[in-house]
């Protein structure tokens, strides 16, 4: 005897798309040359695994790890960053990624934090111009004007491109991609204070006997010395065109030349 038996029908899934369908995941296909945030969910001496969404982890890998290898230390499992999808998948069905924009971020806000804190960093100098030295710190550009030398390197500029030193930062400004250094900051931080509280005592109106420093088109520099508390300190002015004479002045070298021993007052 045959006994018969409905068939039971089901609806379960049997591929990979319909299980996805069902489960109401969706997964992301990552395009080259997107930037999207990802879970950090492995970090070691060679590459950065990201979560990002897709059927595969993006990895962060070989010159992309070596540019960023400064950052990745900051970073650990579980953190959330922007990656930038460097790739399409390789044969081993990977995404490479870039920590570029990531690394850029956070560098740009630990600069904000120096810059509050008077912190110092240490930068890479690259090219000596006509204003100054152009440096690096952390793959970002920036720049040291000649007058934030000390006297430790003033008249030797040349001779420190390609070197390592010790810097602060003083003008911090992401949107226009402004970046400025002080060595002086570091190296003459003492003196720099004692002016900073030599100045506080100066007030309008004040006057003092000083010697031409510099004669420039626009003005001449003249240092005076300045007492505060138990220091006296030596701090420059300008003395600029309109303020040499009652008369017009045309070339200021008529009338004043380094050395010269002058009475200033204290305009502001």
């Amino acid at each position: 005897k045959v006994k018969s038996e409905k068939v039971k029908v089901t609806s379960e899934p049997t591929t990979m798309e319909e299980l996805l369908a069902t489960s109401g995941y969706t997964l992301s296909v990552p395009k080259k040359g997107e930037t999207l945030k990802g879970l950090v969910t492995a970090v070691t001496r060679k590459m950065v695994m990201v979560d990002i969404g897709a059927k595969t982890e993006g990895i962060v890998a070989d010159r992309e790890y070596d540019f960023a290898k400064e950052f990745i230390e900051t970073i650990k499992v579980g953190d959330e960053i922007d990656v930038y999808v460097a790739s399409d998948e390789n044969e081993r069905g990977q995404i490479l990624l870039s920590l570029k924009r990531a690394m850029f971020d956070k560098l740009w806000t630990m600069l904000d934090d120096y810059l509050k804190n008077e912190k110092e960093v240490v930068v890479k100098t690259v090219e000596l111009n006509r204003g100054g030295m152009i440096v690096r710190w952390q793959g970002l550009r920036g720049f040291i004007p000649s007058s934030q030398f000390g006297s430790t390197y003033a008249g030797n500029l040349q001779g420190l491109v390609g070197k390592d030193i010790s810097v602060k930062p003083i003008e911090v400004d992401r949107e226009k991609n402004r970046l400025i250094f002080s060595e002086k900051h570091v190296s003459e931080a003492a003196v720099m204070e004692q002016r900073e509280s030599a100045l506080k005592a100066v007030k309008v109106g004040n006057t003092f006997s000083g010697s031409v420093t510099g004669v420039l088109s626009f003005g001449a520099f003249v240092a005076v010395p300045v007492t505060s508390g138990k220091e006296t300190i030596t701090v420059e002015g300008l003395v600029h065109i309109s303020e040499i004479s009652w008369e017009k002045v045309e070339d200021i070298h008529k009338y004043l030349k380094v050395g010269d021993k002058v009475e200033v007052k204290v305009l502001g």
